[in-house]
């Protein structure tokens, strides 16, 4: 259908570039002209000329026609759709190149969007008159028939068919699942944009141009930690969880005193009543909730694994810790591997996890101790280690594989549960992953 091409007046001089002819080569989007409050002025406005066109082919008394009611070639020169126009440059901007603002607006504008297209395709009076000419229409040509066509199954595809109570079922749904889809493209997105590529052998690097090899290593210079003033923890050390920032290629960003740096995500949605940066000074602290394995754990912390060598180490308080707690640093690709600590009849034990299956070790004589896993990626060979003092760690438990498919590559990271009816606490610091190859 065709719609009037109508421009608002502007006071000022400047028109948004959205309401007049590009004018520029090839009708290319003039991107330097384009301002941030154009996109909405220019949405809210295709969606009042659409209103507008939908009120006069409605109410138009004469009887419906390819022309009147398909297409108007009295309004047809110089037209264009400027809700489409406008769509198409922010949509495209929105994925390619966002921020905040722009994922602001897009979640402002998504449900009004969405139940502008749903006011046009289930409005009863417009799908009639489109009906009758599908069904009554004189020869046309065969693109005029292709574009009935299309119009027509596009109104049934879009629900026009459906009664009452189904066109606001899918009214609602179509809402959901607007925002739904609007989130996951962002977060896509940011995932995208936060992600890094670290690469220490310079065999890695033949064929590249000299060229990109140096905008590369200027690139890496920039710091992967999070900007924010590190915790102090009571020993005086100087992260809650941090990584090393030697050139070496270690990564892993620090936690600070809101939220952990992009290295981390949470692997469930969390329970923010659960954790805490601030109730033990220099240490992040998990109430212990109730899971049947290690897989199942709420408030999983993690992070990807990077490079073909790495060894990633942690600190942990089991001090506080209930019967049938477990707490500890995992290794997990299709398969879910530990090594903690658990507490059984009062007394605290190193573990292993292995998919569910458990394997008590020796007693945790100290406060504190100090859990490790060394990754050879490349051979795919993983081997937990504890320790002590954090200074000399054994192996324990055999080198392991992990298969792959739950997402790309492998993780680390930080799990507690509680498999008793009392659940206790357990606190985490000085983590450092170390990427040396």
């Amino acid at each position: 259908m065709n719609k009037e091409n109508q421009e608002p007046q502007s006071p000022t001089e400047r028109k948004n570039p959205f309401f007049e002819p590009y004018r520029t080569p090839h009708d290319t989007v003039p991107f330097d002209r384009i301002r941030m409050e154009d996109y909405e002025e220019a949405f809210m406005e295709g969606i009042r000329r659409d209103e507008e066109y939908l009120d006069k082919t409605i109410n138009n008394p004469d009887k419906p026609t390819f022309d009147n009611t398909i297409i108007n070639k009295e309004d047809n020169e110089g037209y264009y759709d400027l809700l489409e126009r406008v769509s198409t440059v922010f949509f495209n901007m929105l994925s390619a190149d966002t921020n905040d603002e722009m994922d602001a607006l897009a979640q402002k504008l998504s449900p009004i969007l969405t139940k502008h297209a749903n006011d046009m395709r289930l409005n009863e009076k417009l799908f009639e008159r489109v009906k009758y000419v599908h069904l009554h229409h004189r020869k046309l040509t065969h693109e005029e028939k292709r574009l009935l066509d299309d119009c027509y199954q596009g109104f049934v595809r879009s629900g026009a068919l459906l009664d009452a109570e189904g066109k606001e079922r899918l009214r609602q749904l179509t809402e959901e699942a607007s925002l739904l889809g609007l989130q996951f493209s962002q977060n896509l997105l940011k995932e995208n944009k936060a992600y890094r590529l670290v690469i220490t052998d310079p065999a890695q690097l033949d064929g590249l141009p000299q060229t990109a090899i140096d905008a590369a290593a200027e690139e890496a210079k920039v710091p992967l930690t999070a900007p924010e003033a590190p915790l102090s923890s009571p020993e005086g050390d100087t992260n809650v969880l941090k990584s090393n920032e030697a050139p070496s290629g270690a990564v892993g960003g620090a936690l600070g005193t809101s939220w952990p740096s992009w290295a981390w995500q949470w692997n469930h949605n969390p329970v923010d009543s659960a954790w805490s940066l601030s109730a033990r000074s220099g240490w992040m602290t998990f109430s212990v909730l109730p899971a049947a394995t290690m897989k199942d754990s709420r408030n999983m912390l993690t992070q990807k694994t990077v490079g073909y060598e790495s060894e990633a180490t942690v600190r942990i308080d089991a001090t506080q810790l209930k019967d049938g707690d477990r707490a500890g640093l995992l290794c997990m690709g299709k398969q879910f591997m530990g090594v903690g600590i658990c507490q059984k009849d009062g007394r605290r034990f190193f573990y292993l996890e292995e998919n569910g299956e458990q394997r008590l070790l020796d007693a945790c004589q100290k406060k504190t101790a100090f859990l490790r896993v060394s990754i050879d990626s490349q051979g795919n060979s993983h081997q937990f280690s504890v320790s002590l003092d954090g200074k000399t760690f054994r192996n324990v438990g055999s080198p392991f594989a992990l298969r792959m498919g739950y997402w790309k590559g492998s993780r680390i990271g930080l799990y507690s549960y509680a498999t008793g009816k009392a659940a206790g606490k357990v606190a985490f610091s000085d983590f450092r992953y170390d990427v040396t190859r």
